[in-house]
Formats: structure tokens, C-alpha cells, sequence
């Protein structure tokens, strides 16, 4: 399915354990421009992004070696409020060991 035909699909009941999901399965898959277009879904669904959504969107962005990416995520998190923890570093750390 595209993108699109996902979007059209899925519009109720979504909630932010079901994009974390999606988002880690995006990342398992090795789509991190997917897991970034589901970030972009949320408002659209009034769901709030957490923590566990940054830290799989930069588990996702770091297995393709993304760091620029992970920084900006990282800088998202703290402009949201969002606790960054071990897991929210650590995947940056490994994409920037990756890109070298």
C-alpha cells in the first residue's frame, strides 16, 4: 500500500501507541522517510508525539546512518518539552559512528 491509500485508510482511532507501533515498524522495515511522514500525520489526528515516538523515529533515522536527521530530532524533542533519555542519544550516537 502507499502511503496515501495508508492515510485514507486508517483515520480513526488512532492514538499515539498505534503511530509508535507503525513508526517501529517503519524503522524495522528500514523506511525512515515513512516513520518521518507519520510524525507529519499526527496533529492531523490530534495525537501528541511522546518520547518512545521521537525515540523510534531516531532508532529508524539511525539504521540508515541519518544523523543530520537524528539531530533535528533530537532538537524537536527539546522545543516539545519531551524527556530525552538513553535511548533518545544513543541512537545519534550510532548513526554518526555509521556516517563515518
Amino acid at each position: 500500500a502507499t502511503f496515501h491509500e495508508l492515510r485514507t485508510r486508517f483515520t480513526t482511532g488512532l492514538d499515539p501507541i498505534t503511530f509508535n507501533a507503525t513508526i517501529s515498524a517503519c524503522e524495522k522495515g528500514r523506511q525512515w522517510r515513512l516513520a518521518l511522514c507519520f510524525l507529519d500525520l499526527m496533529p492531523d489526528h490530534a495525537v501528541a508525539p511522546t518520547t518512545t515516538t521521537f525515540n523510534a523515529l531516531t532508532t529508524a533515522c539511525a539504521s540508515r546512518a541519518e544523523w543530520q536527521r537524528c539531530v533535528q530530532l533530537l532538537e524537536e524533542m527539546r522545543r516539545r518539552d519531551l524527556e530525552l533519555n538513553v535511548l533518545s542519544h544513543n541512537a545519534s550516537i550510532h548513526s554518526a559512528a555509521q556516517a563515518q
